[in-house]
């Protein structure tokens, strides 16, 4: 199968040499996203070699003087399922259960009716929209067991982004009688299908705590926690997910999961309960919030201000690309109103903890040390915002952080860099006057 190469436009200016520096630009600094004006970055094969403001990086460095540009970390997309990017929009009017989960739901269905070559082309093209929105890393929940992994293996080839891919069963290791009775583990295949999902992915998913019995998920937990790679679960979508577990089991989802499984991070707890952030707080255990997609879904809105409060990390991610775009950027824009909403205040929630949930929170969680904030030995990933776009020049000198989260759109982006390369737009020069809309 063939691809094209995505949105990699030409790399431009000194961004093909050694060492060079950008300078005089407005910069969110270290793992606190410090807005600072006349800020430098100096890059030197690819990592930030030296970060601050009016730092001189010498005669001898290359430099792109650019005091309208707004830089950001590179986006990290906590949470993915790309796999169904074929099939955008053929739910919209499917109700969430019906769509989403296994084995009837119509995803599952068009995934299993397609082909590989359909599949690999969604995937592909859900990545080079999230490198056109600034997204430089994501983890997706890849469906269809160790062939899924490979085909998503395959859609990135040669694309300027980084995939992690937590594997699942390619089929339901359980009947709903043995999940009602919740006896008995993972049988030998079972567990050998991890074993084998694991030589390819970067981790392990849970679809959620209520398709495996207590005694599984205490065997899934053991079998990745050997393998060294990363585990995660969905939890706590809906109140039904608790009381389907609570009936079962005794336990909710997200405490079975919390007490059992032990995750590397939790997805979505849209319907978590504060004693039950406040258990995840106490776990050290970050959640993945989806918030466009569970309000699409009818779900509701996952309570971000709530997990904050309870001590918990949050980092944001976009769910199934069915039925949302897969911009972090976006999760942002939509949780800034949805929260002002539910409280009835406008004091909350802060856009700086907004960025850095779709920032240094998510390469935090997802384990991308290298990413996640511009400071010195971090990858040089990030997004250049152009601060004279007639949508952002007065919002950036106002408030930069607010500008971002709550006005930016991907079509204010100038440039995205990846590894000291830029892979979208232009550093070189800004934006051309004449391609500026004027006053009507």
């Amino acid at each position: 199968m063939t691809a094209d190469n995505g949105p990699a436009g030409p790399v431009n200016g000194p961004t093909d040499i050694g060492t060079w520096a950008l300078t005089g630009v407005t910069a969110l600094l270290g793992e606190e996203l410090t807005p600072t004006r006349q800020a430098t970055l100096v890059i030197t094969d690819g990592r930030i070699t030296a970060a601050g403001r009016l730092h001189d990086p010498g005669p001898a460095v290359p430099r792109l003087h650019r005091p309208d540009l707004l830089i950001t970390p590179g986006f990290v997309n906590g949470h993915t399922h790309i796999g169904d990017a074929a099939f955008a929009e053929a739910g919209f009017r499917t109700e969430g259960v019906d769509l989403l989960y296994a084995p009837d739901g119509q995803r599952w269905q068009l995934m299993a009716q397609a082909g590989d070559e359909q599949l690999v082309t969604g995937m592909r093209q859900a990545m080079q929209t999230m490198i056109r929105c600034g997204v430089v890393a994501f983890e997706d929940f890849r469906e269809q067991g160790r062939h899924g992994v490979d085909l998503l293996r395959e859609a990135t080839s040669g694309l300027p982004i980084r995939a992690l891919a937590l594997g699942r069963h390619a089929d339901l290791p359980f009947t709903t009688e043995q999940l009602r009775a919740n006896t008995g583990g993972l049988s030998e295949e079972a567990q050998a299908e991890i074993r084998d999902i694991l030589d390819s992915a970067d981790g392990f998913s849970v679809v959620s705590p209520n398709q495996l019995t207590d005694a599984a998920l205490a065997q899934t937990a053991d079998l990745v926690r050997a393998s060294g790679k990363r585990l995660a679960a969905h939890v706590s979508e809906r109140e039904e997910d608790r009381q389907t577990s609570l009936a079962r089991t005794g336990r909710s989802d997200i405490a079975r999961a919390i007490e059992i499984l032990r995750p590397d991070y939790l997805v979505h707890a849209t319907a978590a309960t504060p004693e039950e952030l406040h258990a995840a707080a106490r776990a050290g255990m970050a959640v993945v919030m989806c918030p466009r997609s569970h309000a699409a879904l009818g779900f509701g809105v996952p309570p971000y201000l709530g997990a904050v409060a309870a001590g918990v990390k949050v980092a944001l991610g976009t769910d199934n690309v069915m039925t949302t775009t897969p911009s972090p950027h976006e999760e942002a824009n939509f949780l800034v109103k949805a929260e002002r909403w539910r409280t009835g205040t406008v004091r909350h929630p802060d856009p700086g903890r907004l960025l850095a949930a779709m920032t240094v929170n998510a390469a935090q969680v997802l384990g991308a040390t290298d990413l996640g904030s511009l400071s010195v030995g971090k990858a040089a990933t990030f997004v250049a915002f152009d601060t004279a776009s007639p949508n952002l020049a007065a919002a950036a000198a106002h408030d930069p952080a607010a500008a971002l989260v709550n006005r930016a759109t991907a079509g204010d982006i100038a440039a995205v860099v990846f590894d000291g390369r830029t892979v979208v737009g232009t550093l070189d020069h800004p934006t051309p006057p004449a391609t500026r809309p004027g006053p009507s």
